[in-house]
């Protein structure tokens, strides 16, 4: 599934918002995360894996300049998670503010 807002948590100091894509970079990073057989030494050799690296960067600084200068996520490729956790940090006392999402 690729949902355009997730709401969850209960990790108080992860409080907060954080836009997310469904692009050819989440393509790039997840198929970068499934390669085996590498080493320390054998990933300095130049290979697909650095091409894969290579699209991870483009479109993370893409998505950072899409949602921190544009409009953030758009489209179905984009996604807004949520944690509305009202506790401050570890303790019980209440200190974020609330997340509003407008629909």
């Amino acid at each position: 599934m690729k949902p355009r807002l997730h709401i969850f948590g209960h990790v108080h100091s992860g409080h907060g918002r954080e836009a997310v894509f469904w692009d050819e970079g989440q393509a790039s990073y997840e198929r970068l995360m499934r390669r085996t057989g590498g080493s320390f030494i054998r990933d300095f050799i130049p290979s697909g894996a650095w091409l894969e690296g290579i699209k991870v960067l483009f479109h993370g600084i893409r998505g950072i300049l899409w949602d921190r200068l544009m409009v953030g996520p758009g489209g179905s490729n984009g996604c807004l998670l949520v944690n509305p956790a009202l506790a401050w940090q570890s303790t019980t006392a209440l200190g974020n503010n609330p997340e509003v999402v407008d629909l």
